[in-house]
């Protein structure tokens, strides 16, 4: 779906909403820039109508109300990459911006409405893109870039139990950890506001050894090279290994302390406590120590702290890229 932009003499006067803010941030060299959108209704003005029965509605209210920005034809295409209702009575529609049809990375518009009333709109883009968007590379060869720049790790989709689990959560049978790279356009080093950005492939490689990682990587399509990359689960202390009830040996990360360790993984902040049977909760922090939790009263304890753990990686996986605020009884 292609969309052309119309542009606007002034956001303030003749739109029935106005702009609290447009923040901008160009690059000298390459006449990109990066732009925060805030837009909401004006209480001292007829309220906006807008039809939210199809997306091309959407995306053409979304270019003639709100990217007064300078962007050229090419860039002005985007996409509904999500549609919510809350209890409220909010409608939330998220747009993602495409260059020449192409994704461009961390540019979306968010558009709030109530009853068919637009209340609001915000998010950010990136203007003044001029790139060559047709990849040189295949999606197969940036991923062998990508595995080879990880170091020699085990992935997620060569462990049998892993690949047979998310087939089974699922109820997939052609479901598995290894990533399709998509095309994107990705800022170079991860920096929206610099201005340099490169077409690329986005794709994680699901780690579990020699610890358990998600690591994100942008694989330039035209050259090859690393864009970005960083990982979606920070390090943790150190690797403890044990044996639980339901998995057998496994691995996990674990808080050393002096000349002891706990079941404390800091970075994912997952904390696992003996209950010892009782009422009275937390309980007693597991604790250990040589790392090697292979007692037989460790061993619940160590399948709710790696289930734990591993349920963490999958939110942030499939759901969001940051933290994950998780309770488990």
């Amino acid at each position: 779906m292609k969309i052309y932009f119309r542009k606007l003499v002034s956001a303030t006067f003749i739109l029935p909403f106005f702009l609290l803010g447009v923040v901008t941030a160009q690059d000298e060299n390459s006449g990109s820039q990066r732009i925060q959108v805030d837009v909401r209704q004006s209480k001292d003005r007829v309220p906006l109508t807008i039809n939210l029965g199809s997306d091309r509605a959407v995306t053409d209210f979304i270019v003639e109300n709100a990217l007064n920005f300078d962007l050229s034809e090419r860039e002005v295409d985007f996409t509904i990459t999500r549609d919510q209702s809350d209890d409220l009575g909010m409608r939330h529609v998220k747009a993602q911006l495409l260059y020449d049809g192409v994704s461009v990375f961390g540019s979306e518009i968010m558009l709030h409405a109530r009853d068919g009333l637009f209340t609001s709109m915000n998010g950010g883009v990136t203007a003044g893109l001029d790139l060559n968007t047709t990849p040189l590379l295949s999606p197969d060869q940036a991923l062998e870039i990508a595995m080879r720049h990880s170091g020699g790790v085990l992935f997620r989709w060569d462990v049998e139990f892993e690949e047979a689990l998310l087939k089974k959560v699922f109820k997939d049978k052609t479901r598995t950890w290894k990533p399709s790279p998509s095309l994107t356009i990705a800022p170079e080093n991860g920096d929206f506001n610099a201005g340099t950005y490169r077409l690329a492939y986005d794709l994680i490689l699901p780690v579990e050894q020699p610890r358990s990682a998600n690591l994100r990587y942008f694989v330039d399509a035209r050259t090859g090279d690393i864009v970005a990359t960083w990982s979606r689960t920070p390090d943790a202390d150190v690797t403890g290994s044990g044996v639980g009830e339901y998995h057998g040996t496994v691995t996990f990360q674990t808080n050393s302390v002096g000349a002891s360790f706990e079941l404390e993984d800091i970075n994912r902040d997952v904390i696992t406590y003996d209950g010892q049977s009782g009422t009275a909760l937390p309980g007693l922090l597991y604790t250990d120590s040589d790392n090697v939790w292979n007692s037989a009263n460790q061993a619940a304890g160590v399948d709710a702290h790696w289930a734990a753990s591993k349920t963490y990686d999958y939110l942030c996986l499939m759901f969001w890229e940051g933290t994950v605020l998780m309770t488990m009884a």
